[in-house]
């Protein structure tokens, strides 16, 4: 999966590729903004106009929050979505998967929330 900005057409030589497992956490506030999304999922390239990437990166830093704070697997849940592989993963290690997704998260929300001072958008291009 990756995200690319751009105004009309995906800027692919900014793009950043994310694993799907690290995508899905991404995917969490896509899912609950972007309702043409659901239309393509993840075999197709999605336009996210900035006004909406704002309430991605919102639900996003929420999530992110909800990582931090939890002490166990049993604290989070992700209503509505798939995770038997990412839970997994926070049972077999949760210290070090916690980490990886919070500096994920806090990355992602960096890099594309800095794209929105020069670009009208995000791309979300399914591989």
């Amino acid at each position: 999966m990756g995200l690319a900005p751009g105004d009309d057409e995906p800027v692919k030589s900014e793009a950043i590729h994310l694993s799907e497992d690290a995508f899905f956490l991404v995917e969490f506030g896509v899912v609950q903004h972007v309702p043409t999304y659901r239309n393509f999922g993840h075999w197709g390239v999605t336009r996210v106009p900035s006004s909406v990437w704002i309430d991605v990166l919102d639900a996003i830093t929420d999530l992110r929050k909800k990582i931090e704070k939890a002490r166990g697997p049993s604290d989070l849940s992700f209503e509505g979505m798939s995770v038997v592989r990412l839970m997994s993963e926070f049972r077999s290690n949760f210290e070090l998967t916690k980490s990886g997704a919070v500096e994920a998260l806090r990355g992602v929300s960096q890099v594309t929330g800095g794209w929105l001072d020069s670009y009208d958008g995000v791309f979300i291009i399914g591989i």
